[in-house]
This record gives C-alpha cells, sequence and structure tokens, in this order.
C-alpha cells in the first residue's frame, strides 16, 4: 500500500485464494512507524470487501497475543472462528461471511 499524498510505502495487504481449506485468505503487514494511524484498517477492510464480491467468505490468521491485530480484524466486521498451535504459537483464525 502507498499512500498517494506522498507515494511514501505504508504495508502491503495480499489475497490468497482457496489459502486455508478453500477459503481465500487475507494477510497484511505494515511498517511500524505507520501503526495506529488507521491506514490497515481501511486497506484492510477495503481488500475483505472486494473480495467478498467474488468468494463467499474471507479468513485472516493472527496470533492470539496480537491485540491490535485481532482489533483490526473485528473492526473490519471479522469474527473469531478457529484457535489453534501453529508456527510454535498459539493462532486465531478470523472469517467474514458474505
Amino acid at each position: 500500500m502507498v499512500r498517494s499524498a506522498d507515494d511514501v510505502v505504508l504495508g502491503l495487504v495480499s489475497v490468497e485464494p482457496a489459502a486455508r481449506e478453500g477459503e481465500t485468505e487475507v494477510s497484511y503487514q505494515f511498517l511500524p512507524e505507520h501503526w495506529g494511524h488507521g491506514y490497515a484498517r481501511e486497506a484492510v477492510g477495503a481488500v475483505v470487501e472486494a473480495t467478498l464480491l467474488d468468494t463467499p467468505s474471507v479468513v485472516a490468521l493472527t496470533q492470539e497475543a496480537n491485540a491490535p491485530s485481532r482489533r483490526l480484524l473485528e473492526a473490519v466486521g471479522m469474527s473469531h472462528a478457529a484457535s489453534f498451535v501453529e508456527y510454535d504459537a498459539h493462532q486465531v483464525l478470523y472469517r467474514r461471511s458474505r
């Protein structure tokens, strides 16, 4: 994602069709200096909305301990769907359906 006002790179949002048990997965990474400004919420929300036009559901994964990321996913309308251990850490899966 690039801020249009000054072409500064903020981070990225990616979409991977059929990533998790056939569901489309949205992933995101933003540079720490841009956290807390609403950029991730705006970008992730827009990508989730656009993706739901073409697929029945979207999932996203974050570590259970990552409270800011969990709040972000909830803010864009996703709901906690599952908890499990993966990559040697407690993870939470969020889902949003059409």
